[in-house]
């Protein structure tokens, strides 16, 4: 699955239009890595991103608010603490939906601010 999606995008293309998009660096590359490899733990998105756990976790916390990720608790040996293995909750097009709605909305704000910087700029020449 993992070499179908990376055939489709460039990871670094994608990292780079989400970041545009008003997703922070650190959720975009866990997005980035979740696509491509499918359900990681932290240990594991911070190897793969290159990030540290607390950009983990503000980065996860991102992506949970928007509604695309997912976390279960794994139990071990019934020892310790329980992992948190992080997944999508759909496949990339049911992922990139709520980025997308956000940024149409913000397109649209930026639109309507240019319209009245414009509207200013004629009342006053």
């Amino acid at each position: 699955m993992s070499e179908k999606l990376v055939n489709r995008f460039d990871p670094y293309e994608l990292v780079s239009l989400l970041e545009r998009g008003g997703v922070s660096h650190p959720a975009a590359q866990i997005l980035v890595c979740l696509l491509v490899k499918g359900p990681n733990d932290s240990p594991e998105l911070q190897n793969s991103c290159g990030i540290r756990q607390p950009e983990v976790s503000s980065g996860v916390a991102e992506l949970v608010e928007l509604g695309i990720v997912e976390i279960e608790e794994v139990r071990g040996n019934g020892r310790g603490r329980p992992r948190h293995l992080y997944s999508l909750c759909g496949g990339i097009a049911v992922t990139l939906e709520p980025i997308l709605l956000r940024a149409h909305k913000n397109l649209e704000n930026l639109a309507r601010e240019i319209s009245r910087l414009e509207q200013i700029a004629d009342a006053n020449s």
